[in-house]
């Protein structure tokens, strides 16, 4: 996906305050867009914060993954972990522990590739990951295929 030069994501974090802890309560994915308007025949450089729905920013991501099946695995993701970052599945995988991330990937396919610690997490890593094990092993890696949670053809 080519970026505008004046675009920028963020993310806009909402947090509370409880008995002195810091709760965060919404990441929420925003795009800075810088434009120029033009006043009296000069340019004056405008910048807008404009809030992306969740849906649509992962969305997009995996448009960009997935281009030949966005749609199925866009429904995938959702069923899987409801379009959360943070999802971690501890079940064991043949000798290591959990799924993560959007796609649930599994354990063994990070450390297959050296990906440990917080890099699991990371959606581009995550999605980048889900694409070499469909490469591989086709659908019938996600759960969500087998038990019927998402229509995967089979």
């Amino acid at each position: 996906m080519d970026e505008d030069p004046h675009s920028m994501w963020h993310w806009i974090i909402f947090l509370s305050i409880v008995s002195g802890a810091v709760i965060i309560l919404s990441l929420i994915p925003s795009k800075t867009i810088s434009y120029e308007t033009p006043i009296n025949g000069e340019s004056q450089g405008k910048e807008e914060t404009e809030i992306i729905k969740k849906e649509d920013y992962y969305s997009d991501l995996i448009s960009e993954y997935f281009s030949d099946n966005s749609d199925l695995f866009l429904s995938i993701a959702e069923a899987e972990s409801n379009l959360n970052p943070k999802a971690y599945n501890p079940e064991a995988h043949q000798g290591c522990y959990g799924s993560y991330s959007i796609m649930q990937v599994a354990c063994i396919h990070y450390e297959a590739r050296g990906i440990y610690g917080e890099d699991r997490f990371d959606v581009e890593i995550n999605l980048q990951v889900a694409r070499e094990v469909y490469e591989e092993s086709g659908l019938r890696a996600w759960g969500v295929c087998h038990n019927g949670k998402v229509n995967c053809g089979f």
